[in-house]
């Protein structure tokens, strides 16, 4: 049987070594920051944040959205960064904002020209910055790893869930 759809858990009385699951959440935090460094570096003449470019991805996936979507989608930003960052990309002409018509006390986003042309250039380029990093490993090494971080993710989210009860 193929267990890869499986999340691997551990009894309660069995525990992973303090020290190894310390070194796996420092290095995986680690990388996190960097990989998101590198690509706002490469990407520094578009004059944009890496936040900024990925709420730009969000309001292009969901057209037409409400700022409410936007935080639940972006997942590590509070509402008020995303709201600050989203009047920012209004003012500046990516993003454009309307009321609501179901509800005049929201607004939707949507992206205007600027910021479809700001995305066209900037997904080749993350492309290659992710092929880039990634050719370290080779393919069977990535989805490996692609798995086990898919385990990892399956198992945050259901003990977020447990959490929510």
């Amino acid at each position: 049987m193929d267990d890869s759809r499986h999340p691997v858990t551990h009894d309660s009385d069995e525990s992973l070594p303090d020290g190894v699951v310390r070194d796996v959440a420092r290095e995986f935090r680690a990388t996190y920051h960097l990989m998101f460094e590198l690509v706002g570096a490469r990407l520094q003449h578009l004059k944009l944040s890496a936040s900024q470019i990925s709420l730009l991805g969000l309001v292009a996936r969901c057209d037409s959205c409400r700022l409410g979507r936007l935080v639940e989608e972006s997942r590590y930003c509070t509402k008020q960064n995303v709201s600050s960052l989203m009047s920012k990309l209004v003012k500046d002409g990516y993003v454009q904002s309307r009321t609501d018509p179901s509800d005049s006390r929201a607004k939707l986003f949507s992206l205007t020209g600027k910021g479809q042309r700001v995305l066209a250039e900037f997904q080749p380029l993350h492309r290659e910055v992710l092929q880039e990093i990634f050719s370290c490993l080779d393919e069977e090494q990535l989805r490996t790893f692609s798995e086990l971080l898919m385990r990892i993710r399956q198992r945050t989210q259901e003990m977020r869930s447990k959490g929510d009860d």
